[in-house]
């Protein structure tokens, strides 16, 4: 009973303050810090969790306040493990492949190209999850342009123009790829 006890309490405790204090970070070397003793401590919200820190993930890249060593890609791959296993157990969800398709776009641009494989199989399983979301269509894109894939970017920027023209920001990535 103690061990179920421990686990219903203070894991998701634990959690909660370390999610806060990620969200609280002044810098991605404190958020980093913190971003990593979450995905070490498990509970009932780490698979939430994930999404959560994917998108701060994210929101450092674009900024480019973001430290491109082996200390984040470790991170990275971790992170992008965890959204996949959490895609595994809510297969129908959409938010994993989504976010683990981001992460692995910022792998591939920021330390191998061959992560962009990675980001590809994700990104083609959220398309299937649900295949007129204009998101995975701009992913997917924004994927084929990194990767100088030109015909397939033209192809995933179409598809996303066909299902909505009054969207303005389709038509401006279909006009760059």
């Amino acid at each position: 009973a103690s061990a179920v006890s421990f686990w219903n309490t203070v894991r998701p405790l634990k959690t909660s303050y370390l999610m806060r204090r990620a969200e609280l970070a002044g810098n991605f070397e404190e958020w980093r810090g913190y971003a990593e003793k979450e995905l070490e401590t498990k509970s009932h919200f780490s698979r939430e969790n994930t999404i959560f820190l994917a998108e701060k993930f994210v929101k450092f890249d674009k900024a480019n306040a973001f430290l491109a060593d082996d200390e984040t890609k470790g991170l990275a791959l971790k992170l992008a493990g965890a959204l996949e296993e959490s895609g595994r157990v809510e297969p129908l969800s959409l938010a994993y492949p989504v976010w683990s398709g981001q992460v692995y776009t910022i792998l591939g641009e920021r330390f191998d190209q061959a992560y962009f494989k990675n980001a590809e199989r994700v990104l083609l399983t959220a398309r299937q999850i649900s295949p007129k979301k204009q998101e995975v269509l701009f992913l997917l894109g924004r994927l084929y342009l990194l990767e100088r894939d030109f015909s397939k970017a033209i192809a995933a920027h179409r598809q996303a123009v066909e299902l909505d023209e009054t969207i303005n920001q389709s038509h401006w990535f279909l006009g760059l790829a």
